[in-house]
């Protein structure tokens, strides 16, 4: 008996783990094939954007940081602590990409893809 109930706890909690879903952690690069991350920056597909376990997230152009701070993600969408210039903080989890929830022109162009 005691097994049996330790067997179907063990399969539940299995179940639970399996359905959480992946993270959103993870490298990241921009999307430099949109319009607006080509006219922002040259070499855009070299940028990488570090999404930590810890919610820490960096985004450097090799050993140049360009943005530091932290995250967090809800309901399919990642919030950034803050942005800079073209960089926005609210983004849609889409597949392996983040997609800017602002879908204005000024935002448009900095989508990231998973590395």
């Amino acid at each position: 008996m005691v097994g049996r109930r330790f067997l179907v706890l063990s399969v539940v909690l299995i179940a639970l783990v399996g359905c959480k879903g992946q993270s959103a952690a993870g490298t990241y690069f921009v999307d430099a094939t949109s319009a607006g991350a080509k006219a922002a920056l040259p070499g855009a597909d070299k940028i990488l954007l570090t999404l930590k376990d810890d919610g820490s997230l960096d985004l450097a152009a090799g050993p140049l940081k360009l943005l530091t701070g932290t995250w967090k993600e809800d309901a399919g969408k990642v919030t950034f602590s803050k942005g800079q210039g073209l960089i926005g903080t609210d983004y849609r989890i889409e597949g392996t990409h983040l997609v800017p929830v602002d879908s204005s022109a000024a935002g448009a162009g900095w989508r990231f893809t998973r590395k």
